[in-house]
């Protein structure tokens, strides 16, 4: 879910399942954890109900991952979804230790980011 309300996170959601034709959808996640405590609840009523097979959240932002690992202790995902690289490197004092502790799987994104702006030589 990329979008910030309630209305609009179920209207893509049901926009992403028409275009991509799949049902169940086997994961879901809200990007960047944006408006997390709206958008979970929505996430968690798709899995109960059989729409998707697998709920998580992510973070690439270079920033703290205090409140993806408070999160992850208290809703404990399926997936979550984080970037890990040479320059982001952040994710493996606590997030990615914590995830493998509490059984939650991982996906890792811009593993060859050097720079901020995306590069891969500095």
């Amino acid at each position: 879910i990329t979008v910030n309300t309630k209305e609009a996170g179920i209207e893509h959601l049901e926009r992403t399942v028409a275009n991509l034709n799949k049902r169940p959808m086997d994961l879901l996640l809200i990007h960047n954890m944006r408006n997390v405590d709206e958008h979970w609840a929505t996430l968690k009523d798709w899995k109960e109900a059989g729409r998707a097979r697998y709920i998580g959240i992510s973070l690439t932002r270079n920033s703290d991952y205090v409140e993806m690992d408070r999160f992850m202790r208290t809703q404990r995902p399926d997936f979550i979804m984080t970037g890990y690289s040479i320059h982001h490197p952040l994710a493996a004092e606590t997030t990615l230790p914590l995830a493998a502790d509490l059984g939650i799987a991982v996906l890792i994104v811009e593993a060859f980011k050097a720079t901020e702006d995306g590069g891969i030589f500095p």
